[in-house]
């Protein structure tokens, strides 16, 4: 009777592990139909890397990050301003361990790479799609101060955080007012509809062939499939850190 009422447990835990797996491929495949019926309305999220790869044209490069790499940033640029100014620019998806490290390493990497007798500054400028410093400003600039006397040590190394949620468009605002991160930001946003979009790709020439790009990638299937398979995942992971926050841990093992 034992080994009888055992082996239907047994069943019973095999068929309620199969449901539940079950139900978490018809939750993703759901998941999946409301993200391509957002495409099929033109919204879409511009935090995607494999958008905003295409609409930028920077490919994924290998970044020193630890834990997840299909999570983390991936996408990244080095460029440089004549020879005056050294720029890392990098879109970070997930707020995930080195979300802070990781623009000071590379920033000290390139500064020191320098020859000593020919030092020109060096900057990170990192686009965040989610909320990572306190301030309620959506941008943040970091350098080397004395925390006592508030002295610039110097200015050979800044750190630039722009937080893409934290962005609101003031209300009443005209686009032409706007400084140029702020038409960026609207457009990283994705906080206008279909007439200001026109009217800002009129005043901002670069921002209306980002508008054309971003369309011209959804013109192929491939790109779809892999938009909607990455969307799909940053949505999963997102709300798995929010679960584990909710329960007071602090990271994702």
């Amino acid at each position: 009777m034992n080994a009888e009422r055992d082996q239907q447990i047994c069943d019973f835990r095999l068929e309620d592990t199969d449901s539940k797996e079950e139900k978490n491929k018809m939750d993703i495949n759901k998941l999946k139909e409301t993200i391509r019926a957002e495409i099929e309305r033109g919204q879409y999220s511009l935090m995607n890397d494999e958008l905003f790869g295409y609409v930028f044209g920077m490919p994924p490069m290998e970044l020193p990050v630890h834990g997840d790499r299909d999570l983390v940033s991936r996408i990244a640029a080095r460029c440089e301003l004549g020879d005056e100014e050294h720029i890392f620019a990098e879109l970070q998806l997930v707020n995930y361990m080195e979300s802070r490290a990781l623009p000071l390493a590379c920033c000290a990497t390139m500064y020191s790479a320098q020859p000593e007798y020919d030092l020109n500054p060096c900057a990170t400028v990192s686009i965040l799609s989610y909320g990572l410093l306190e301030k309620k400003s959506w941008y943040s600039d970091y350098h080397f101060h004395n925390l006592e006397t508030g002295d610039l040590l110097d200015n050979g190394m800044g750190l630039h955080f722009l937080e893409v949620p934290k962005f609101k468009r003031e209300d009443g605002k005209p686009l032409s007012s706007m400084t140029r991160p702020e038409r960026w930001m609207a457009f990283f946003a994705y906080c206008l509809n279909d007439v200001e979009k026109k009217e800002l790709s009129e005043i901002d020439p670069a921002i209306g062939r980002a508008y054309d790009a971003a369309e011209d990638f959804f013109k192929d299937a491939k790109n779809v499939s892999r938009y909607i398979d990455r969307e799909t995942g940053l949505r999963l992971f997102r709300a798995a850190m929010q679960d584990v926050n909710k329960n007071g841990k602090d990271r994702v093992e």
